[in-house]
């Protein structure tokens, strides 16, 4: 037959019923009414369409005075942190490969383009992949926690779905800018003359666990406004929350496996790559960098830094390439890895103490530190007695006796960007000092170490 077209029926007389067969049960009353469940999701469903389409009217104001609120917040906080003191009007960036190796980027002191020249775009602070991909990759990282092997399929699409939403919802999308930093800017002069120095003093620096080089974007502007070149990598260990590779393609956070199969040289092996990648980049800036850029920053030493896995990772590079360095700058730095939490899998109940409490990096506390060092921790990591132990062990090994700051009443996130992107500030009005202090007190001392270094 042609699809569409009409069948003609016999018209030959049904058969009669056999009588075995049984009949169909009578449709009683009850049958005709719909469940209690079945009348409540109607129900909702009524209310969340009068909501959604009814009721726009207070939805949608309240939504822009929410946004409103949100950019007011933080672009306070944003002019409150930039301040004043600065030595140039504008900041530059640009991002550079290492060839087979790992990406950065070089935030510097720039002038504003001359008539003619070429307008810079103005960058925001996730230039690595865009604000979703960034909060993606967290969200993965609960999702990985709270769910364990349901993380995948299904569970990992609905997260995509609703973090994209939620990114293109508020104003992380389109108010992400950092003030006064535009993609390659020409890069202002140096005065030897004035300064006696052979060009702007050099900042390398590692980001902790799970982060990235976008998460001091803010702060790396502001140094450079004033004088100082950083170079900020974002590793392809796995420990960054994302990282794209040279391919293309996204290297999210690898999750060691907990239990019996968790490996111990999990993170000392990690931390080898990252040492590797920082010499990568420090061998890479003479041809990576234009010759104009080069005429004007002084590559003969640097100074070494990182935040927490970072400063870890800082430690570690400078006893390994001492001659490199002249000073560090290190973070809330994570020098102790306590896995004393494995105890209760059976591979690991009999393990002695020193296999589950390891001084971290392994090598550095044996020989300390032995350059002129800041270090700057905050409270929460001061009230791990293990972390705290270490830490105070290794200020005692470095020589010259380090310069040594706890932010009070800090916690370890406070020193990354967060108050820059959400208004997290409205929630700390009743502390003596908020988010926003405690990164200007971050800046103000490594800002007064990086001077007396030179």
């Amino acid at each position: 037959d042609l699809v569409g077209s009409e069948r003609s029926e016999p018209t030959s007389p049904r058969p009669p019923p056999s009588p075995n067969r049984p009949s169909a049960p009578a449709l009683s009353y009850s049958a005709m009414v719909p469940s209690f469940g079945l009348l409540v999701k109607a129900l909702l469903g009524i209310g969340v369409s009068y909501l959604l389409f009814i009721n726009m009217w207070v939805i949608i104001p309240m939504y822009l005075l929410l946004m409103a609120i949100w950019v007011y917040v933080v672009r306070k906080d944003r002019h409150r942190f930039i301040g004043e003191g600065h030595t140039h009007q504008i900041a530059g960036m640009l991002t550079v490969r290492v060839p087979g190796c790992v990406r950065y980027a070089v935030f510097y002191p720039a002038r504003m383009p001359k008539s003619g020249d070429l307008q810079p775009r103005a960058v925001s602070a996730f230039h690595n992949g865009g604000v979703a991909s960034y909060l993606f990759g967290h969200a993965r990282m609960s999702t990985h926690f709270l769910c364990g092997n349901f993380s995948k399929g299904i569970t990992l699409w609905i997260t995509w779905i609703i973090v994209h939403v939620i990114a293109y919802l508020s104003p992380l999308w389109w108010y992400s800018t950092v003030p006064y930093l535009y993609e390659d800017a020409p890069i202002a002069a140096f005065d030897g003359d004035q300064q006696q120095k052979a060009g702007y003093d050099v900042l390398l620096f590692s980001h902790g666990l799970t982060g990235t080089s976008e998460e001091h974007a803010h702060m790396f502007a502001d140094f450079a406004r004033r004088g100082i070149v950083v170079v900020a990598m974002t590793h392809q260990d796995g420990s960054a929350i994302r990282a794209n590779t040279e391919s293309g393609d996204t290297l999210w956070y690898e999750f060691p496996n907990i239990g019996n199969e968790y490996n111990l040289e999990f993170r000392p092996v990690q931390i080898q790559q990252r040492v590797r990648e920082v010499g990568s980049i420090r061998q890479h800036l003479v041809k990576g960098l234009s010759p104009s850029m080069l005429r004007h920053i002084n590559l003969t030493q640097f100074v070494m830094s990182g935040f927490s896995y970072g400063a870890a990772t800082a430690a570690l590079e400078s006893v390994r390439n001492p001659k490199f360095y002249k000073g560090l700058v290190l973070w809330d730095g994570w020098y102790h890895i306590d896995l004393g939490f494995l105890r209760k899998f059976s591979k690991f109940s009999q393990a002695p103490e020193e296999k589950l409490q390891i001084l971290f990096p392994p090598g550095v506390h044996q020989t300390g530190l032995n350059h002129k060092s800041l270090f700057i921790g905050s409270a929460h990591f001061g009230k791990l007695p293990n972390l705290a132990k270490s830490t105070n062990s290794l200020k005692e090994k470095t020589s010259p006796p380090p310069r040594s700051i706890t932010i009070p009443n800090s916690t370890h996130t406070e020193f990354v960007d967060l108050p820059f992107w959400a208004p997290v500030s409205i929630l700390q009005r009743g502390d003596a000092i908020d988010g926003v202090d405690k990164l200007i007190a971050i800046r103000d001392e490594t800002l007064a170490f990086l001077q007396d270094l030179s």
